[in-house]
């Protein structure tokens, strides 16, 4: 018996979900209707144990279309979510998608075409436009189109294509995760980055293309935004601890505007207060003149909260990254897969 070959390289998409049941539907019928071959994409589903509806989207989708598969996730966490879902796969490509992020019906052949047409690039993503579902959603997606919110990383707001530190969930050679070690089971957060600066070190290029689109939804209350930062700057201080040659420009500058802060604080309880009245001053400024450049507050009514979600973004991110510092430096964080 004679085995017809596949007319493109069998890709894989790999998707780790928690509670993702609002927008997953969403997110996988976009990954279905791809330009790709459509005999040639695999999709494979890593639940953590959710509590909603999101097991029972992936088993309704998979009963209507076989490429679709769902694996279990006991660790709960993305990072390990991730590697349950490449062991199960068969594809020689691998493509990371969230449950809450829907990627342009070109998205897989982009990935693979940078994959293929350069031997070098081992990581391959683009850029991503956040929507908001609330007034709060909405501001937060505006705040994250300027440099001040997450510190000008690439997919945010570049528009020429290049090798970048990382990019937004990526996309890979089944060969070169194996020989990085897959993700950091380890991390709650940050495993991109992480996994992205060992291909780098390993020699690979991490490649970011602006055609490559996807869109992803964010938080829908400041609440939910606080935690989400303050859990990045968690685990980006474990980072930072396990790999200190990962620590970029713009991470300095955060971690040199903390110290300033602290230190100024620290002064203030002695009864020297001048030094924190006038680093609350600059970055009053700082925070009024963004927000000023995103429309505040004459351009609509979530624009109005830009300030609110600047500082909940790097109060919250600032007192996760000093929590996880600390948490490194007593337990240094290790690699598991």
């Amino acid at each position: 018996m004679t085995l017809t070959p596949l007319p493109a390289p069998l890709v894989s998409v790999v998707i780790p979900v928690l509670n993702e049941e609002p927008h997953l539907r969403q997110c996988l019928q976009a990954v279905l209707q791809q330009d790709y071959p459509a005999g040639c994409i695999e999709i494979i589903v890593a639940d953590g144990g959710s509590a909603d509806g999101s097991r029972e989207i992936v088993r309704d989708v998979a009963l209507r279309d076989e490429r679709v598969r769902l694996v279990e996730n006991p660790r709960r966490r993305a990072s390990a979510g991730l590697n349950a879902a490449i062991t199960a796969a068969r594809g020689e490509y691998i493509v990371r998608v969230d449950g809450h992020t829907i990627i342009a019906p070109d998205y897989v052949s982009r990935c693979v075409a940078h994959l293929t047409g350069n031997p070098q690039v081992g990581s391959a993503g683009g850029s991503i436009s956040p929507i908001g579902e609330t007034v709060v959603g909405q501001a937060i997606a505006l705040a994250l189109k300027s440099p001040f919110s997450m510190g000008g990383a690439p997919f945010r707001h570049a528009q020429q294509a290049g090798p970048v530190d990382t990019v937004y969930l990526g996309s890979f050679r089944r060969r070169d995760l194996l020989e990085v070690g897959l993700y950091n089971a380890s991390l709650g957060a940050n495993e991109d980055y992480e996994l992205h600066y060992r291909l780098r070190r390993a020699g690979r290029l991490v490649w970011f293309d602006p055609h490559i689109r996807s869109r992803t939804f964010t938080r829908r209350t400041l609440t939910q935004l606080a935690r989400q930062y303050l859990r990045y700057g968690y685990w980006k201080g474990q980072v930072m601890v396990l790999h200190p040659a990962s620590v970029s420009r713009r991470h300095m500058l955060a971690l040199m505007g903390i110290a300033a802060f602290v230190l100024a604080a620290l002064a203030a309880a002695f009864g020297r207060p001048a030094w924190l009245f006038a680093l609350l001053g600059i970055y009053a400024l700082l925070n009024l003149g963004f927000s000023m450049r995103l429309g505040w507050p004459w351009k609509n009514r979530p624009a109005v909260l830009l300030p609110l979600v600047f500082i909940t973004m790097h109060v919250c991110w600032g007192a996760g990254l000093l929590a996880g510092l600390a948490r490194a430096l007593v337990r240094r964080p290790a690699h598991e897969i």
